[in-house]
């Protein structure tokens, strides 16, 4: 099938699911939260079995990693010259996922053998309970910073559930599931920190993101502000508060140092960027305007073994400035959303994420200028702020024209079900794309439930 018919095919496709999606109504919050978690992990465990083996970015080298740890029980070290033949190329990684990773590899092994396209698909299962960590996680944070706008939590965990990129990533064998969870837990344990015990919670959270994956420093920045300002706002004792603070910082360390010193004797630095990484250095002008187009299309929606399946063309451009639109609309309006999200508790998780995006965006943005290779994943350890810049955009869009929560769940969703119309039928499966999308429609009628309150805006 040719890219255009396919394309067409998936957009006819996705317009009857949105209309089934939009017709279930009334329902109420819980009802909706719930009918998203459960179409998000449909859609999940179909590409994560329909898609074949080593067809998602890099897949074949983090198990490379990952069967090399559990069959020699040592960390793999990354050669100086890189073969791509072989998937070489992920050993220099921070080694958590990995190292968590080869025990249901393991155990996969016992039970199944040396199958690899199985053992893909159970790492691949492990991977979708990273993203159900994430989601649940996300929103307990969102309680516990008392977010109560109802748009407002709909929206980020539409974020959090259908940005198309995440949906495949989330069910492939990547670390970037690592961090999206890690990310998201160390809010919440900045949140939710008190006393010593907190403080150990929230240092152990911290080398845990760190020992994820690199472009989880912003994140970790984020956090770390967050665990900050909720230590000035909770204890009367600014000693304790820095005691505190310190251990925490003291602890991450204390994860890291192993690994850092390991990187020193085996490659002659802490981080060992040069191995695993090739030098571009491109033009600022040019080479910005390349990555910043690159990093926006490759964060909404991109699939494919080197991320060369690019979907629906401009749609994530116009999908970009339709947010930042409402996002300038509600900063310039500043109506009750704006002024909640100033409000304590709430306003802290706003700074903190406030900061963690402009880390995360700045480091690959640099990333991407340096090597060449701009890759919308790097965003992915600011997705929750990523995803409350959307809800906020989305939510004041949906306030001019009147409209429900609808405006925050059915863009994503209906991308979603083109993504993956387009993701399979490429790899030679539209009849399973067709199914996996027909199914979102299907569970979502099956799993909503009825309620005596309308999910509306709260104005």
């Amino acid at each position: 099938m040719s890219g255009i018919l396919l394309q067409a095919s998936a957009v006819v496709l996705a317009l009857p699911l949105l209309g089934l999606i939009a017709l279930r109504k009334p329902l109420t919050t819980t009802g909706v939260l719930r009918s998203m978690l459960a179409v998000a992990v449909w859609i999940r465990v179909c590409l994560a079995v329909f898609v074949p083996t080593f067809q998602a970015p890099d897949e074949e080298a983090h198990f490379n990693v990952i069967r090399y740890i559990a069959e020699h029980h040592a960390l793999p070290v990354q050669p100086a010259q890189l073969d791509f033949r072989i998937h070489d190329y992920e050993a220099y990684q921070p080694p958590l996922y990995y190292l968590l990773s080869s025990l249901p590899y393991a155990l996969g092994r016992a039970l199944l053998g040396d199958d690899v396209p199985k053992l893909v698909v159970l790492l691949r299962l492990v991977g979708i309970a990273w993203w159900w960590g994430t989601a649940r996680v996300t929103l307990r944070l969102l309680e516990r910073a008392q977010v109560t706008d109802t748009a407002l939590r709909i929206g980020v965990m539409a974020v959090i559930g259908f940005v198309p990129t995440q949906v495949y990533t989330s069910a492939a064998l990547t670390n970037d599931n690592a961090v999206v969870f890690f990310a998201v837990l160390s809010l919440y344990a900045a949140f939710s920190a008190r006393g010593i015990r907190g403080a150990v919670v929230m240092g152990l959270s911290l080398g845990a993101l760190l020992l994820s994956k690199l472009n989880g420093a912003g994140a970790f920045i984020g956090a770390l502000t967050l665990y900050a300002l909720q230590l000035l706002e909770n204890e009367r004792q600014r000693a304790r508060a820095a005691v505190q603070l310190i251990l925490a910082g003291v602890i991450a360390l204390a994860l890291l140092v192993p690994w850092l010193a390991r990187n020193w004797a085996e490659y002659g630095s802490l981080l060992a960027l040069d191995r695993g990484n090739p030098s571009a250095h491109w033009p600022l002008v040019s080479g910005s305007i390349k990555v910043a187009r690159s990093l926006a299309g490759g964060f909404w929606a991109v699939s494919g073994v080197e991320s060369e399946i690019r979907q629906l063309p401009g749609v994530s451009f116009l999908l970009s400035c339709v947010v930042g639109a409402g996002f300038a609309l509600a900063a310039l309006k500043r109506d009750e959303t704006v002024r909640g999200l100033s409000r304590s508790p709430t306003r802290n998780l706003t700074l903190a994420c406030a900061v963690s995006l402009c880390f995360t965006v700045a480091s690959a943005f640099s990333f991407g200028l340096r090597s060449g290779m701009p890759h919308g994943r790097l965003l992915f350890g600011a997705l929750l702020p990523i995803a409350l810049v959307y809800a906020v955009g989305m939510r004041q869009l949906g306030a001019r024209i009147g409209a429900t929560e609808g405006t925050l769940i059915l863009p994503l969703a209906g991308y979603t079900a083109a993504f993956v119309v387009i993701t399979l039928g490429a790899m030679g499966a539209p009849v399973l794309g067709v199914v996996a999308t027909l199914g979102m429609a299907a569970v979502w009628l099956v799993t909503g439930r009825p309620g005596t309150a309308d999910v509306r805006t709260r104005r």
